[in-house]
């Protein structure tokens, strides 16, 4: 059974200018299988591709009551179970798309509308579905300004048998820093989404994921010369959560930077993998790179992954590491904390919120936190 009900989605995207373009997109997702044989195992293991082929969604608009609004940024565009509610959309894909070959890109860019983030400042985009067996594709076109910084905060909030899917180009010139914060806000409902950074400045990108009954996010970042990026990835899971997320940078540039922090929380009967893999080409000498990668497990039934992966093709780099760690929260700590008047479950609860919270959290991203971590029962 395919994902959505593939004759009214080919119909829906011939209402589009570029249907041509979208069309070759959309044949080109019917023959591409999700994996080939000989993929590498840490891809093949993690994402179960034939539940999101079990789901058969609909691709149509739904308007209903206005989606409230979680924070308040300077430019805001709202997608509400496919209804534009507030900002602008483009119906042309545009030029700059990514090139893209796996499944679930492919058939997202041949049936999304485009948001354009061209302007510095602060930007949320709000792309909410909770109707009923809808499919929600977007495309994120996002340019850096010059000598600026740009926010963008994503914010993916689905509720129910529900499907946000979402491809990202990020374009940052030398003298600009971009602010990415991809927050996957969902409760009992499915997810997907792929981002491509082209980086000759500076990214710092920041990754919230939970709830979903599956989702599969990868990031993927070419580092130019002089180039850096800061990433942070965080996981929770709960009830029978099955969340994947990847994060890949390659330096091919000089003297470029990458630093990496994975952190995978899993709790009842929920299954989480977070990865990082940074490659260093023969090109990008004189650069550095760090992964870390640290997983606490929170159940019995509960099962956390954590991969941090380097692989360095020059022999001339200032630093290279990766760690990663696996295991249920510090006796020690429990132990430190319980002789200061402070009980078993309390103790765990002060562990945890410690151990997800980051220096600069935006508001959102702390009341997330908090919900899980409650739903656990801490």
């Amino acid at each position: 059974m395919p994902i959505i009900d593939e004759d009214a989605a080919e119909s829906y995207l011939q209402s589009f200018p570029d249907r041509a373009e979208r069309r070759e997109l959309f044949q080109r997702y019917r023959r591409v299988p999700y994996q080939v044989v000989n993929d590498s195992p840490t891809i093949k293991h993690y994402t179960q591709w034939s539940i999101f082929d079990s789901l058969e969604l609909k691709l149509r608009e739904v308007s209903g009551p206005r989606a409230d609004l979680p924070i308040t940024y300077e430019h805001v565009t709202v997608i509400h179970n496919n209804f534009v509610e507030m900002g602008s959309i483009k119906e042309e894909l545009g030029r700059e798309r990514p090139e893209v070959d796996d499944k679930l890109s492919l058939l997202t860019l041949s049936l999304s509308k485009r948001v354009q983030v061209l302007e510095d400042g602060r930007h949320l985009i709000y792309h909410k579905t909770d109707g009923e067996d809808i499919f929600s594709p977007l495309y994120l076109d996002i340019q850096g300004k010059e000598n600026s910084v740009t926010e963008v905060l994503y914010l993916s909030d689905t509720k129910g048998r529900n499907m946000n899917s979402f491809v990202a180009k990020v374009r940052v010139p030398s003298s600009s820093v971009v602010n990415l914060v991809l927050v996957e806000r969902s409760s009992s409902s499915y997810g997907y989404g792929r981002v491509f950074v082209e980086d000759q400045g500076e990214v710092n990108l920041n990754i919230l994921s939970s709830g979903a009954n599956q989702s599969h996010l990868e990031a993927n970042t070419n580092l130019w010369e002089g180039a850096e990026i800061n990433f942070n990835a965080r996981i929770i899971g709960v009830r029978d959560n099955r969340i994947d997320v990847k994060t890949t940078v390659n330096h091919l540039g000089k003297k470029s930077v990458s630093n990496g922090l994975l952190k995978g929380v899993s709790g009842d009967q929920s299954s989480v993998t977070i990865r990082g893999i940074a490659t260093v080409s023969e090109t990008g000498q004189d650069s550095s790179t760090s992964i870390i990668g640290r997983g606490l497990l929170l159940g019995n039934s509960s099962k956390v992954i954590v991969t941090p992966m380097l692989e360095v093709k020059t022999g001339k780099v200032l630093m290279a590491k990766h760690s990663a760690s696996a295991s249920r929260v510090s006796d020690d700590m429990i132990f430190y904390l319980q002789n200061r008047g402070i009980d078993r479950r309390s103790a765990e609860g002060l562990i945890l919120r410690g151990f997800l919270s980051e220096e600069g959290d935006l508001d959102v991203v702390r009341e997330m936190v908090e919900s899980r971590l409650k739903e656990l029962g801490y």
